[in-house]
């Protein structure tokens, strides 16, 4: 089996607050927070214990909001990398001067510059989210397909660092709807980007203009540094009822009644990686919920592979230097219906 491209950074909102999870938050107004999916959907048990950042402007003036993280890594010049965020517009996000605004959802940052971001333009109408890519203040900005208010989609975006001699940085958009097959083809591309090393992620709902309403966003992750010609691409997040569940982070898997057929521990050759599954709900990890464990370390044990049971839900816990883990589950035939972007 090939190994998956570990990610520089990769945030999901299992647990925690937006000020534990991104190393710093900026506001003009209105409230950034992770948000559990029980709430959001109705308080349904299936999609208890996981999470997105919710971000609030009803009635509030400013325009912008955002939480950063800073890169594993920098991502150097002539370098190429991925990255993806996926969002929720309720048809009730509005535009609050009646003319088009520009929503940014997604930032790759230099050092204090903001050199790529990918969002969706609401029309003066506010009746059409169309999508798009933009370099630093707006440079090369071009416009994707557009998207639906009320379902998910991930803006996925591949770019090739700025080499310094030209402003040849190029990028590609590919959107996403949820319940639909990621392009094997960028909908979009821009070049001739002047930018810095990257350094830093945002994932936000800013915009030049002020707004209103409430957005989500979720599944923020950057794959780099690599070569130039690497074909490396992150693609959207895997929606949780899909059967096979390929992990670099911690995350809860399963919706109710989910059964677990194989687990593969993808070395890596570091010793410190650890994956342990619970079964468990609100990423509680006690001993007495812990259902397979294995490590690269020669002193763990690694616990058998094969059938594993049915579990209430399905927790996992990876720690170390890029721990990897292919999951094989088996999902009771309402579990797709109940899917709300695969959050489980």
């Amino acid at each position: 089996m090939t190994i998956p491209s570990a990610k520089n950074i990769e945030l999901g909102f299992e647990s925690g607050t937006a000020s534990s999870i991104f190393d710093s938050t900026g506001t003009t107004g209105g409230t950034i927070e992770r948000y559990s999916y029980d709430v959001l959907a109705g308080n349904a048990t299936p999609y208890r214990g996981r999470g997105c950042l919710r971000i609030d402007k009803t009635g509030v003036g400013g325009s912008q909001i955002f939480g950063q993280k800073t890169l594993a890594s920098n991502i150097a010049a002539a370098k190429e990398y991925s990255g993806r965020v996926a969002a929720y517009v309720p048809s009730s996000v509005s535009n609050d001067a009646g003319s088009a605004i520009q929503l940014q959802f997604g930032s790759m940052i230099a050092t204090a510059t903001v050199e790529l971001y990918v969002g969706v333009e609401i029309n003066a109408a506010n009746t059409e989210l169309k999508t798009f890519i933009s370099g630093t203040g707006g440079s090369q900005l071009d416009y994707g397909p557009v998207v639906p208010y009320d379902t998910w989609f991930t803006l996925e975006f591949k770019g090739l660092v700025d080499s310094g001699a030209g402003n040849d940085g190029t990028a590609d958009l590919y959107v996403t709807v949820d319940g639909k097959e990621a392009p094997e083809t960028a909908d979009v591309s821009i070049s001739s980007l002047d930018q810095g090393a990257l350094t830093a992620f945002r994932m936000e709902a800013s915009c030049a203009s002020a707004w209103s309403g409430t957005v989500y966003v979720d599944e923020g992750a950057v794959m780099g540094q690599f070569d130039s010609g690497s074909g490396e691409r992150i693609f959207p997040a895997t929606p949780c009822w899909w059967p096979r569940q390929v992990l670099t982070q911690s995350r809860t898997l399963s919706l109710t009644g989910a059964e677990i057929l194989d687990v593969e521990f993808l070395a890596a050759g570091n010793t410190d990686d650890v994956v342990r599954l619970f079964d468990t709900q609100n990423a509680v990890t006690a001993d007495n919920r812990l259902v397979w464990e294995s490590g690269a370390e020669a002193t763990r044990q690694k616990v058998q592979s094969g059938p594993l049971g049915r579990v209430e839900s399905l927790y996992a816990e990876l720690s170390g230097t890029s721990p990897r883990v292919v999951v094989h589950l088996r999902h009771d035939s309402g579990s797709r219906r109940l899917a709300f972007y695969g959050k489980g």
